[in-house]
């Protein structure tokens, strides 16, 4: 399904069946976050910047991104 229609079902009046949108949409921007994160982090960012861009600090994008890093192994 699509994001644009996972969203759509999300916003429905069905309850189970916007449930399990929402859960569907939640898995998928984790994924989007891993994806962005990184490629800020392969184009030069600092784990300060990215972690300002989350509203976290920069210890805690790095724990949440390191194990995704290719460039931390």
């Amino acid at each position: 399904m699509t994001p644009q229609r996972l969203l759509a079902t999300a916003l429905s009046d069905h309850p189970a069946k916007a449930l399990t949108a929402v859960t569907h949409l939640r898995e998928l921007l984790d994924q989007l976050e891993h994806q962005h994160a990184l490629a800020l982090r392969r184009n030069g960012a600092t784990w300060t910047h990215i972690g300002h861009i989350l509203g976290i600090t920069k210890q805690s994008a790095r724990e949440r991104f390191i194990h995704w890093d290719p460039t931390q192994t």
